[in-house]
């Protein structure tokens, strides 16, 4: 699965805030498996992260949760479901520091 790519985020809600609309966004890769993760899930974060930073209307970025050790995924999908910003261990992944550098 390919994620969208990072512009879209940004085209969207330079959009809503256009429009007054105020916007929150989702950092959410769930369908990465885990030998994934670091690069693409650490873009993804950042590029969120730094979307809603710049816009005024942007009020929260939200996640299904911190770390990847109670995620549903690799339930229903093999090999998936390493999405959040802590490992299952609860060590930082490269997606941590990805999500702090975009808010500055």
């Amino acid at each position: 699965m390919t994620p969208p790519p990072p512009a879209a985020a940004t085209t969207l809600a330079q959009a809503g805030a256009t429009h007054g609309i105020k916007i929150g966004t989702a950092a959410q890769a769930q369908l990465l498996g885990q030998s994934d993760y670091t690069g693409v899930q650490a873009a993804l974060y950042g590029a969120v992260a730094s979307t809603c930073a710049k816009q005024t209307k942007c009020t929260a970025i939200q996640t299904w949760g911190f770390t990847d050790k109670y995620s549903w995924i690799p339930s229903f999908f093999k090999g998936f479901g390493w999405a959040l910003p802590f490992d299952d261990k609860y060590a930082k992944k490269p997606a941590f520091a990805s999500y702090l550098g975009g808010l500055k």
